[in-house]
């Protein structure tokens, strides 16, 4: 796996945000579906979900992170969804570090595997596009990073940084205590 996509799938920092936002968002609860012939699928979400989190430093407010669930194509063989999570600082903070993040990740709803992820990265005077493409029947991912493309084995059903805390939901039950681990393979 090259440094790119390890340093995006493994940090620390997008450990700690995938507990706490599966922890918290845990109780929202729906049948999904994108097409009303197909049989609805339970899921903790549902289309049309929408969770806004104050984010604060030292109780000062910082930025509004805010995590949805909008509807995707129909042009696979089972509905998708996309999952849209964005990060914005405070009028505060962009004084001295503008934040304005945008990730996007299309799902397929059945198997809550994704297919394609855009993660656009506006931080300080950082501005970078990534784009991840999941070819599942090949395990691999094409990822494209400041112009160029990498073709990178992954194992089957291998998440985005996204579609990994919905997937969590779905394994949770709603109970105080409950875990789950995560292994790689």
């Amino acid at each position: 796996m090259s440094y790119s996509v390890r340093r995006i799938f493994s940090s620390i920092a997008t450990r700690a945000l995938v507990c706490f936002l599966c922890l918290i968002s845990a109780g929202f609860a729906g049948e999904v579906s994108a097409d009303a012939g197909a049989a609805p699928v339970n899921r903790p979400f549902k289309v049309g979900e929408r969770l806004t989190y104050d984010i604060t430093f030292l109780n000062i407010s910082a930025g509004t992170a805010v995590m949805e669930v909008s509807p995707g194509d129909s042009t696979g063989e089972h509905p998708s969804g996309k999952f849209v999570t964005t990060a914005v600082s405070s009028p505060t903070v962009t004084r001295f570090f503008p934040v304005d993040n945008r990730v996007e990740s299309l799902t397929d709803l059945t198997t809550l595997l994704p297919d394609h992820m855009t993660f656009r990265r506006r931080e300080g005077k950082k501005k970078e596009d990534i784009e991840y493409i999941f070819h599942r029947k090949d395990n691999t991912v094409s990822a494209m990073r400041g112009g160029t493309t990498e073709l990178v084995p992954v194992p089957p059903d291998t998440q985005d940084l996204i579609s990994c805390l919905y997937y969590v939901r779905s394994l949770l039950p709603l109970k105080q205590g409950a875990s789950q681990a995560l292994t790689r393979s």
